[in-house]
């Protein structure tokens, strides 16, 4: 929910339906920048868990990244 919070976002962008990944989540997986990882039967919540993690352990992902903090600690 953070990523529909943060980018002003409808959430079926994201999560997309039942059936199929949101076009949001897919493209960024499909081009590399993310990990998803899905966790079932979670304690205490029904359903799936779907957990985005940046793929920093690519050179183009870490230099955006580290450019992008750096601008943020600059202003």
């Amino acid at each position: 929910m953070q990523i529909v919070e943060n980018a002003g976002i409808s959430k079926t962008s994201i999560y997309g339906t039942g059936a199929r990944r949101g076009t949001a989540i897919s493209e960024l997986q499909n081009r590399g920048v993310i990990d998803l990882r899905i966790f079932t039967e979670e304690r205490g919540r029904g359903g799936k868990i779907t957990k985005a993690r940046i793929a920093y352990e690519k050179d183009i992902v870490k230099r955006h990244v580290d450019q992008q903090v750096m601008k943020i600690k600059e202003k």
